[in-house]
């Protein structure tokens, strides 16, 4: 068994401190009037986060869908520069 080592973007992910407050904003909610909404990602001036690559996705629930899932979008990811 290895052990899982976190890097610097999950420590901050899944512990945010309250300086640096939430990195992903706007992850869940609800679409507007013409299916669109926003996400954001707070990214803290940490050094070590230079050259990290992020990946996202969404996905649209909808009861009357299979499984209650409506869309899944293609992932899309952004160098941290």
């Amino acid at each position: 068994v290895l052990p899982a080592q976190p890097t610097v973007l999950e420590k901050i992910s899944l512990h945010p401190t309250e300086r640096e407050g939430s990195v992903f904003q706007g992850f869940q909610g609800f679409l507007d009037a013409a299916g669109k909404g926003k996400a954001f990602i707070n990214l803290p001036g940490i050094p070590g986060l230079k050259g990290f690559r992020i990946y996202v996705s969404f996905l649209t629930l909808d009861a009357r869908a299979p499984f209650g899932v409506q869309s899944i979008a293609a992932a899309r990811s952004f160098l941290i520069q």
